[in-house]
């Protein structure tokens, strides 16, 4: 889903590359192109958790969190920055590899790979029985897109029309989520329940990619 997220068992799903391509970046000392993960360029600009995160996936490690936090600067409206510079250096000094779209990518990919097969093999055990009946709805070669019909209305039944429509829908959804799930899994498994995407995820998210589709955007998150 896009506004929530369903219970992991310990997986380290990555984050997906939202765009293969490069950040265009001052010129180094080596008169080189330094370049991150896959995104637009920014010339240069201070950088969010959230922006580093999105670039170079489940390379954003505890070691980068506590990095991001102790070099990080509040702005005044409340979101947290690191100018390109430090991240740079950072980079360079201990994972280089997050300067390298060809290598974000490829470290993605593999542990993609690895957390697919994980959920399968914990499908083929727990996924059984009337569940399997469910029918999918989601647009893919052998199934139909969803229609304008399918939207994610808000409360006033009408599509979402902002972020705010959607997560007073999400946060209602997820208590009822949360329960279920809550009786579903046997007191043996370890649950955890993920949070709600954040919004400025899910804000982008919703105009990356679904700015094409009847209006609304953000109808088109669930």
């Amino acid at each position: 889903t896009s506004a929530g997220a369903a219970p992991t068992h310990q997986l380290h799903v990555p984050i997906r590359p939202q765009r293969i391509g490069i950040w265009g970046q001052p010129a180094s000392p080596l008169d080189s192109v330094a370049r991150m993960g896959a995104g637009v360029s920014t010339e240069g600009a201070p950088l969010s958790e959230v922006a580093i995160k999105n670039e170079i996936g489940v390379l954003y490690d505890a070691a980068k969190k506590r990095a991001f936090d102790a070099a990080a600067t509040e702005s005044t409206d409340g979101t947290r920055t690191v100018p390109w510079p430090t991240i740079e250096e950072y980079a360079h000094d201990n994972d280089e590899r997050a300067l390298d779209p060809r290598k974000c990518m490829y470290v993605n990919l593999k542990a993609f790979k690895s957390a697919r097969e994980q959920i399968e093999a914990i499908a083929r055990v727990h996924i059984k029985g009337a569940v399997k009946e469910i029918p999918w709805r989601a647009a893919g070669k052998e199934l139909k897109p969803l229609g304008d019909d399918a939207r994610q209305c808000g409360l006033d039944g009408e599509p979402a029309a902002s972020l705010d429509a959607l997560y007073e829908v999400a946060a209602l959804a997820k208590e009822r989520y949360d329960e279920i799930v809550k009786k579903a899994c046997p007191g043996s498994v370890e649950l955890k329940l993920a949070p709600l995407k954040g919004s400025d995820r899910a804000g982008a998210k919703a105009r990356d990619e679904y700015a094409k589709n009847t209006a609304p955007c953000y109808s088109w998150l669930f």
